[in-house]
């Protein structure tokens, strides 16, 4: 039970003109804490309006910013990869999915499957899907 301010302001008066001052203004004291929790208290059960187009719009926001930063650059890469392994030609370096250096040698495009030379008369056949760019044979031909 918290006292409304008519009966405060009786409490209050009876303790100033009580003689022990000390228990008096730790008391009043205790009152002004019970009186601003209430105030905090009420103020956050008071509803706010237009909360819920708030939410939603920082919900929007949200997802703007990860697919800006997250989900485009990966799909732009993912478009990179698929066109070069669209375009290629035997001779081609490329680096296979375990990390196996080689150059194309064949392409059979009815089993999407590639034969990469790693070393001299050494033969590897690799899914298409699993050879990538090289990226020492990449840097050269933007130096050029």
């Amino acid at each position: 039970y918290f006292p409304d301010e008519s009966e405060e302001m009786m409490i209050i008066n009876y303790c100033y003109n009580d003689n022990n001052h000390e228990y008096n203004k730790l008391y009043i004291n205790q009152l002004n804490i019970k009186k601003m929790f209430n105030t905090i208290v009420l103020q956050e059960q008071a509803p706010t309006g237009g909360g819920g187009m708030t939410m939603i719009l920082m919900m929007v926001a949200i997802f703007a910013v990860m697919w800006l930063f997250m989900i485009r650059p990966q799909q732009k890469k993912q478009k990179e990869i698929r066109n070069f392994q669209n375009s290629l030609t035997e001779g081609s370096k490329v680096v296979t999915g375990g990390g196996i250096y080689g150059t194309v040698k064949r392409i059979d495009n009815e089993r999407n499957k590639i034969e990469v030379e790693i070393a001299k008369g050494v033969v590897i056949e690799v899914d298409r899907s699993y050879v990538f760019a090289d990226p020492v044979s990449m840097q050269n031909q933007q130096m050029k």
